[in-house]
């Protein structure tokens, strides 16, 4: 949407088309809206997160203050966390001390688990057994200011509630819990898992579920397809 409004006063057929649900997480969003589960006595609360590790946009000081804030969470990660099977970092690309200090950080907690680089298809199961998901990126070095990010569609598709930095896309839907300030953010994280239920009602996750299917892949090609007048 940031993208759309820079280019509205230059030109008005300027249109704002979210990002697409791949099938997999399709497929698995339409199983769950048929039958979503309720955990009121969650034994162990898992929290997800996806995405190559190597992103300089990512605000490992958060992410590290909620890790150790909360020992009896597992943290899950998908996604590469070395330029090894890194097919979205250079390299040649310059990766901080800090980000290297994080990812050893992450391998060494016992709560914390790197799935590395997974098929979608098993990533998107994988996803379904999460309770929370996290999205935590720092506005002013993310090459898109933060103002959206694919991953969180597929986040909201597994209809769980979503911690996340400020969105300016999501900002009033309700589909996100955001914070401006992302210094806020582990005392945001705090009020939800201690409100894990209230965040994961029937109703919310199906509000969810059904804004993820409304933005399938197809979906977005029709919605191109009525502005173009094609077909």
């Amino acid at each position: 949407q940031l993208i759309a409004d820079y280019y509205k006063p230059f030109n008005k057929a300027v249109y704002f088309i979210q990002h697409g649900l791949g099938a997999a997480f399709a497929e698995q969003a339409r199983k769950r809206l048929l039958q979503i589960p309720v955990n009121d006595n969650i034994k162990t609360i898992k929290v997800g997160y996806t995405g190559n590790l190597l992103r300089q946009a990512i605000n490992t000081g958060v992410l590290h203050k909620i890790i150790i804030a909360h020992p009896q969470i597992e943290f899950h990660f998908w996604g590469p966390s070395s330029i090894v099977s890194n097919n979205v970092t250079d390299v040649n690309e310059s990766i901080s001390t800090a980000l290297l200090q994080f990812i050893g950080f992450l391998e060494k907690e016992q709560n914390v688990f790197l799935h590395g680089v997974t098929a979608q298809d098993d990533m998107a199961k994988a996803m379904q057994d999460m309770d929370a998901f996290l999205f935590v990126y720092v506005s002013t070095t993310d090459m898109n200011a933060a103002s959206n990010s694919h991953k969180l569609l597929e986040y909201i598709s597994t209809g769980k509630v979503v911690v996340s930095s400020m969105v300016s896309t999501y900002k009033g839907t309700g589909l996100l819990q955001m914070c401006d300030d992302d210094n806020g953010l582990p005392a945001l994280f705090d009020e939800v898992i201690n409100n894990l239920a209230s965040y994961n009602t029937i109703e919310k996750q199906q509000d969810r579920i059904a804004y993820a299917l409304q933005n399938t892949y197809n979906s977005q090609v029709k919605k191109i397809h009525q502005l173009l007048n094609i077909g």
